[in-house]
């Protein structure tokens, strides 16, 4: 495996949970020591303990997985905002979604290669 730029970006995954917010300002810290971009990537998949976790918001069953992951994604990264304005590199960070299981996806990421830290 190729070992990972210097100037890489760094990875953090979420899952809206409590431990994601921490995960998310640990990765915000880190970013601002290292001075680099930041990727927030949730895995989309629904999930054995919780089927139907992506319906929490919506009543209607037809809206795809990926779009209602993403409306959850946007309500969670607004919260985040709200509770650390000062945190700039959380709004200049870019959101990314995959579909598969957690595990598979972030440990087989092409971009692996590229990242400073995950």
């Amino acid at each position: 495996m190729t070992p990972a730029k210097d100037n890489g970006p760094i990875l953090v995954a979420i899952d809206f949970s409590d431990d994601s917010e921490e995960a998310l300002l640990w990765a915000d810290n880190y970013t601002k020591c290292n001075k680099a971009p930041l990727i927030i990537l949730h895995v989309i998949h629904d999930p054995a303990d919780a089927p139907g976790f992506y319906r929490q918001e919506e009543d209607d069953w037809s809206v795809p997985m990926a779009s209602a992951a993403n409306k959850i994604a946007e309500k969670f990264m607004k919260e985040m905002h709200d509770k650390h304005p000062s945190r700039r590199s959380l709004k200049e960070a870019r959101l990314e979604f995959v579909q598969g299981l957690p595990p598979v996806v972030l440990l087989n990421s092409p971009k692996k290669k590229m990242l400073r830290s995950l």
